[in-house]
């Protein structure tokens, strides 16, 4: 990718992280937040076994929330922050998978498209976990796609890891 096209990537990428910080800031919490926070978050109880049993506890999120939680405060965006904290991580697989795509239309569509899909970009701005799993399933996706280049053990290994961390974070992935 030519710099001057990086720097509009770039670019997108900070408009688009910019918006869900201030979303997160701004937006008040929803059910789903305030039911995780005093179910799980609030009482420090995640750990599947010894925690209420609900499709709410997305483990990881609920963890990483607890965290937040206890060196920020019970404040919204300190929900949040873990979420948030993925959006660069879910920016850097995306643009990596772009650059697989050697048609330079369909690499921009690529691009605009997934950074700009208003339902899976407002996840990161939310203490639910979907965030961090869509973050997590684009790094699987980028590791499963290099061990099909290079066949290398590494490879493998890390799109199980981040696999394994996109179902920690939203269990309905068990599914897929």
């Amino acid at each position: 990718m030519k710099k001057h096209h990086r720097q509009i990537v770039f670019t997108l990428f900070g408009l688009v992280g910019l918006y869900l910080v201030l979303r997160a800031i701004f937006m008040p919490l929803i059910h789903d937040e305030i039911a995780t926070f005093f179910r799980y978050v609030h009482l420090g109880t995640f750990i599947p076994y010894h925690s209420e049993w609900s499709t709410n506890n997305h483990i990881l999120n609920s963890a990483l929330t607890w965290v937040s939680y206890e060196l920020f405060g019970p404040s919204p965006i300190s929900q949040r922050l873990p979420n948030l904290f993925f959006i660069p991580v879910y920016f850097f697989f995306i643009w990596k998978i772009s650059g697989k795509i050697k048609n330079r239309y369909l690499q921009w569509a690529f691009l605009i498209l997934m950074v700009t899909i208003h339902n899976y970009m407002d996840f990161f701005s939310l203490s639910r976990g979907y965030g961090m799993s869509l973050a997590m399933m684009s790094g699987a996706i980028w590791f499963v796609w290099r061990s099909f280049e290079t066949g290398k053990t590494r490879d493998y290994f890390f799109a199980l890891l981040f696999m394994f961390f996109a179902v920690s974070a939203i269990l309905i992935l068990v599914n897929t």
